[in-house]
């Protein structure tokens, strides 16, 4: 026992003077940058912080003294939002961050931030951020360099005014679904407080709306599309999950399915909860294969591909036919597919679906908003547009502008994200769908104000985590109260 114990103490103390000697070594590199210098005891590179500072921050916030947690709250993932401008405010615009692990470059100024997205050979993703979304292969994402170029020319093209279309038609049918079930149903499945629910309230909303998004990329990504109504698909012979079940449990673990081990994970001792993240780990490369086989076993040789991923493997495949040995083609290989149908879902699914959450989410908290679409919608539909995401879409920049933000969010230069327009669709389409029929308002509690249920959806918003993007803590205690306009 003794050995142990000092073992521990020599392995602790190594660890604290290795830490102060990088921490110094960061320090001295910084300071030869000119910017403002922030000092950060915590290393974020460490696996163990990684795992377990997002969980452990109200508790470090609670218990530590203030001058203390300040310090060490830029090291958590996600402090950006929580601390707002105010490390900005005493440091200036930008600033280093300077850990035992590795120094970082925080901007809060468009003008340097374009110039560094404008220039993607000097500033390289970080190795820990390519871990996490490379989990299951290179991507357009991951890429560097040439790579980078070769992906970049064979996916782009891909995301097209034909996948827009796409977009548009499944989305207003899935947000058209979503809202006649809320409205037809006194007793909604959604609302906790059933006894007393009114017509169309719910708590499901945010629930509902990420249903949407994930529904739009079955269909127009893997050609199988769903109705909103079965949200619960049914796993193949042989898995535990479906494949877009795999994708959401991963989407929100990302960080423990991608640094912890399957067997920990999938070990009969943990919850079901943390096995599923396992099994879906698992899973997921192996459902990639098989519809990857399926499509290539199914598909016409020549004619139009039905969907994304039809698209992408027919014209990765024609690629790897028309190389020679001698010629280096721009096709895919089958781990580069796979890497980039997870890349697609991931963003096509989880940011989408968090911006029309929070958007809706402020239109009920902010009615004065939902009139200014309103009246764009009204006009449009008065004017006797055709229907269709020709003539619709274009017409509706009110509702596009509830999505577009002043600060880069869609990336810049030429690393811009190619599913832009994608996103763009799909955010208007459901907003021209749910506003153009109905209206939202806070669901009123017992002896609650309509300025107290503002402001508690206010306070709902504030508090959220980035997982992936930037989603609410407590999604089920928005309760809202849709009605037919």
């Amino acid at each position: 026992m003794e050995i142990i114990s000092t073992l521990t103490l020599a392995i602790a103390a190594s660890y604290i003077i290795w830490s102060c000697i990088s921490l110094l070594q960061n320090y001295q590199k910084a300071r030869r940058s000119g910017f403002p210098i922030f000092v950060c005891p915590a290393n974020t590179n460490n696996l163990l912080w990684i795992l377990f500072s997002v969980t452990l921050r109200p508790v470090l916030s609670f218990y530590l003294p203030k001058a203390v947690y300040d310090r060490i709250q830029p090291a958590i993932y996600g402090w950006e939002f929580l601390a707002r401008y105010t490390v900005f405010d005493r440091l200036g615009p930008t600033f280093i961050l300077v850990t035992p692990g590795k120094n970082e470059l925080y901007v809060a100024e468009p003008e340097i931030a374009h110039s560094i997205l404008m220039r993607r050979n000097d500033f390289a993703h970080l190795p820990l951020a390519d871990r996490i979304i490379g989990i299951f292969g290179p991507n357009l994402i991951t890429a560097e360099g040439d790579e980078w170029s070769r992906l970049r020319k064979v996916i782009a093209p891909l995301l097209n005014e034909r996948i827009s279309r796409s977009v548009w038609d499944e989305s207003c049918q899935q947000a058209q679904e979503m809202l006649q079930h809320f409205t037809s149903r006194r007793k909604d499945s959604g609302a906790h407080d059933e006894q007393s629910a009114d017509l169309g309230e719910t708590r499901a909303t945010i629930e509902g709306v990420r249903s949407i998004a994930i529904n739009v990329i079955g269909s127009v990504a893997y050609g199988t599309p769903r109705s909103w109504h079965h949200r619960d698909a049914i796993a193949q012979e042989g898995f535990r999950l479906s494949y877009m079940d795999a994708i959401l449990a991963i989407v929100e673990n990302l960080v423990p399915a991608t640094f912890v081990p399957i067997t920990i994970l999938t070990s009969p001792v943990m919850p079901r909860s943390i096995q599923r993240i396992g099994f879906a780990v698992k899973e997921f490369p192996v459902h990639a294969k098989k519809l990857l086989d399926d499509e290539r076993n199914t598909s016409p040789a020549s004619g139009q591909a039905k969907n994304l991923m039809s698209t992408l493997v027919k014209v990765s495949d024609a690629e790897r036919h028309a190389t020679t040995a001698s010629s280096k083609g721009s096709y895919l290989s089958e781990h580069e597919l796979t890497g980039n149908m997870f890349q697609f879902t991931i963003a096509g699914f989880d940011t989408t679906a968090n911006t029309m959450c929070y958007a809706i989410t402020l239109l009920a908290a902010n009615p004065v908003w939902q009139i200014w679409i309103r009246d764009e919608i009204d006009q449009v539909v008065l004017h006797g547009q055709d229907g269709g995401y020709e003539n619709l879409y274009p017409q509706l920049k009110r509702c596009l502008a509830l999505m577009r933000t002043s600060f880069i969010p869609w990336s810049a230069g030429p690393r811009n994200c190619p599913g832009q327009k994608m996103a763009e669709v799909e955010f208007v389409a459901v907003m021209y769908t749910i506003f153009g029929k109905w209206k939202v308002e806070p669901a009123l509690g017992k002896g609650e104000s309509e300025l107290e249920a503002r402001q508690i959806l206010e306070a709902l918003m504030a508090d959220s985590q980035p997982r992936v993007t930037l989603q609410m803590n407590r999604p089920r205690e928005v309760k809202l109260r849709w009605q037919e306009r």
